[in-house]
């Protein structure tokens, strides 16, 4: 039981971490979309 909710927690933290990389590189991209693009 202990087991499972550890790689339930694992499964969720890296779904998390993910998601906020995902986002944090589509800003990114507008930023810098931002500078180049006149």
């Amino acid at each position: 039981m202990k087991g499972i909710d550890h790689s339930l927690f694992k499964k969720t933290f890296f779904n998390r971490l993910r998601t906020r990389f995902a986002i944090f590189v589509t800003r990114l991209l507008h930023f810098l979309a931002g500078i180049y693009d006149p």
